[in-house]
C-alpha cells in the first residue's frame, strides 16, 4: 500500500455539509440567471416576483435559492430570510424563525397576528425576500394563510419550494391568485454533473492524494442524480476510510458511505406522504414501544390542539400499514390481549 507522511484524508468536513455554499454553482447557470431576473426589481426598490421551485430532492434548488439570496444581500444590501419549513412548520414558527434570524424577537408573544405586525413594521416598505424551502410541510390550511399574509407586507417576495408542483396547484385560488409565482423546474443531474459538484469540494475538503476520478465516478453513479446523496455519501467514506487508516478512498468505502444516507431517503419518503402520515411518524419517534391505541390517542389530541380534521380509526391502520410497507416504521404484536400493536422507527 502507498504511503505518505500525512495520513489524514478530511482537511475541511464542511465543505462537505449541506451548508455549506460554493463560490460557483455547477450545471444551473439557467435556473439562477431566470431567479435573478424575477429578483432583480429590488434593485430598484421594486417588489420582486414571486417564484415557485419545484424538483426531485437534491436537485439544487435549496442551494440556487440560497446562492442567490446571498448575492443579492452582498452586493445590494437587499433583505432576506430562508426558512426550512420542514423544520418551521407553521405559520407561527415561521414568523417566530424570522424575526429571531433578524434580530428582532420581541418578547414572549404567542399570537400569529402579533408576530405578523413585528415583522411588517421591522421590513416596513423596502423590498424583502423570503425563502420557504419545503414549503408543503406547513399544513395545507396553514400554508394557504401564511403565503396569504406574507404577500400582504409591502414589496416582500417569496421563493416557494417544493418537490412537486401539486402544493403550487392545490393553494387556494385567491392565494394562488395573489402569488401568481413565476415557476421554475429543477431536473436531476447527470452522473457527470455529480462528479464535477463532488470535485469541487474533494479539491477543498479532502486530501490531493485520498481521491481520484473513478472513485467521485462511482459515488455518482450510486447517488441517482441526487447531489445530497452523493455528498454525504463522498462524506461518510471518507470518514470510513480515515477511522480504518487509509490513505485512500476506495469502492468498500463508498458502500460504507452509501448505506448511510438512509435517513436522506427516510427524510425523502415522509416528503411524499400527508402531514398526517409525518405526525404519526413524530409521535412514533418521539415515544418508540408506543401501542396503537396510546398513538392514534396521542393523534387525536395533537389533531385538536392544531385545529386539524382528524382521519378515521380504519384509514389510521391503513397509514399504519402504508408506512410499515416503507419500513419508515416497524409494528409488532403488544404483549396484550387484543389486536394490539406496537411501534417504533425503522433507523439507519
Amino acid at each position: 500500500m502507498a504511503s505518505r507522511e500525512d495520513n489524514g484524508i478530511v482537511l475541511d468536513k464542511e465543505v462537505l455539509s449541506e451548508s455549506y455554499m460554493p463560490e460557483t454553482i455547477i450545471a444551473k447557470d439557467s435556473q439562477i440567471k431566470e431567479l435573478q431576473g424575477c429578483i432583480s426589481p429590488t434593485l430598484q426598490g421594486q417588489k420582486p416576483m414571486n417564484v415557485w421551485l419545484h424538483g426531485s430532492p437534491g436537485t439544487g434548488k435549496t442551494t440556487v435559492s440560497c446562492y442567490v439570496l446571498k448575492e443579492i444581500s452582498d452586493q445590494a444590501g437587499v433583505g432576506g430570510v430562508y426558512v426550512n419549513c420542514w423544520k418551521y412548520n407553521s405559520f407561527y414558527s415561521v414568523l417566530d424563525f424570522m424575526l429571531n434570524q433578524m434580530r428582532r424577537g420581541f418578547g414572549d408573544a404567542r399570537d400569529t397576528t402579533v408576530k405578523l405586525q413585528q415583522l411588517e413594521r421591522v421590513i416596513k416598505n423596502r423590498p424583502f425576500l423570503i425563502v420557504l424551502d419545503e414549503v408543503d410541510f406547513v399544513p395545507s390550511r396553514e400554508r394557504n394563510s401564511m403565503i396569504y399574509n406574507l404577500l400582504s407586507i409591502g414589496k416582500v417576495g417569496l421563493i416557494c419550494i417544493s418537490e412537486s408542483r401539486y402544493p403550487l396547484l392545490a393553494l387556494e385560488p385567491r392565494v394562488k391568485s395573489r402569488l401568481s409565482p413565476q415557476v421554475l423546474s429543477f431536473d436531476n443531474y447527470t452522473t457527470g454533473e455529480l462528479a464535477e459538484i463532488l470535485r469541487q469540494r474533494a479539491s477543498i475538503a479532502l486530501h490531493p492524494e485520498a481521491w481520484d476520478s473513478s472513485v467521485l465516478k462511482l459515488v455518482s453513479r450510486r447517488a441517482l442524480g441526487d447531489a445530497r446523496v452523493a455528498i454525504h455519501t463522498l462524506r461518510n467514506a471518507a470518514v470510513y476510510a480515515e477511522a480504518e487508516g487509509a490513505i485512500k478512498l476506495n469502492g468498500v468505502h463508498v458502500d460504507k458511505g452509501f448505506s448511510d444516507t438512509g435517513g436522506l431517503r427516510r427524510t425523502y419518503e415522509l416528503k411524499r406522504l400527508t402531514e398526517h402520515h409525518r405526525l404519526l411518524y413524530e409521535i412514533i419517534k418521539g415515544s418508540p414501544g408506543i401501542t396503537s391505541p396510546e398513538l392514534f390517542k396521542t393523534y387525536l389530541d395533537k389533531c385538536r390542539s392544531r385545529n386539524w380534521k382528524a382521519i378515521a380509526s380504519r384509514t389510521f391502520s391503513l397509514y399504519m400499514q402504508k408506512m410499515a410497507g416503507l419500513k419508515l416504521i416497524a409494528a409488532e404484536r403488544a404483549r396484550v390481549r387484543g389486536r394490539v400493536f406496537a411501534f417504533r422507527p425503522v433507523e439507519g
